[in-house]
């Protein structure tokens, strides 16, 4: 082919920078929006692929507004009601160490509750002068919208069972909810040594109206002839 029919190099301003490339110029067209739309597509959740008209940069318009991960966050009836929990409450905790033993009643409680994102946080301690011995004892309570069921966790400064975590079946109703805790390892005093007593938890919260509330954990020791008891019941009334 005479040197005269060969298209002469041209070039391409990218920016700011001058390119050689050779070809007709819809090659580099096509392969440009090619480009474009593969980097948009793989990073669809970047919100700098979609532009503030709602329009994304590939040219297709957000089918969907908000879109589901907005609508997952957003609160709904369960955390609605989580939200009317909060505030300031004064708490009795009754304790049964075994089956048919004697109730400890432990008052003169507090618990502070606030809310966390969709997450009621609850700061529960004995109230300024009271005797006996200081404690925290912390617990969080969700409704995970994406896997339908309730969430929670607690922590106790009086027991080294660490972080205990627990969850619904169902999507039980707010005013009764019903919770399972993985199976932990509780000390059993022997003299001077410490063995690890497997133990299986329920626990049953209860807003019987919107001052007074009811937690119950009930435990299974592990065994061949298993017994599940009453263990704790916290007691709130709401502070006026």
């Amino acid at each position: 082919m005479p040197s005269s029919a060969r298209q002469a190099p041209r070039s391409l301003q990218v920016h700011g920078e001058f390119r050689r490339f050779s070809g007709p110029s819809s090659r580099v067209t096509r392969s440009t929006k090619l480009r474009s739309l593969v980097v948009c597509r793989l990073s669809a959740w970047n919100s700098r692929c979609i532009g503030r008209d709602g329009v994304s940069k590939s040219g297709r318009m957000r089918t969907s507004l908000p879109l589901a991960m907005d609508q997952l966050n957003e609160f709904g009836p369960e955390a609605q009601a989580l939200v009317r929990r909060a505030g300031t409450r004064d708490v009795t905790i009754t304790s049964w160490d075994a089956p048919g033993a004697t109730p400890a009643v432990l008052s003169g409680l507090v618990a502070e509750r606030r809310m966390i994102g969709p997450m009621l946080e609850e700061v529960l301690h004995p109230i300024a002068g009271a005797s006996g011995a200081s404690f925290n004892r912390a617990d969080f309570l969700t409704f995970n919208r994406l896997e339908g069921r309730w969430q929670y966790m607690s922590m106790d400064s009086r027991a080294p069972d660490g972080l205990m975590s627990a969850f619904s079946l169902d999507a039980d109703p707010e005013q009764r909810v019903f919770m399972s805790f993985q199976p932990f390892a509780t000390p059993n005093i022997s003299g001077t040594s410490a063995i690890g007593q497997m133990l299986r938890m329920e626990q049953v919260i209860v807003r019987q109206d919107a001052d007074h509330e009811v937690k119950d954990q009930y435990f299974t020791a592990a065994g061949s002839t298993p017994v599940k008891w009453l263990g704790n019941r916290y007691s709130y009334t709401r502070r006026k």
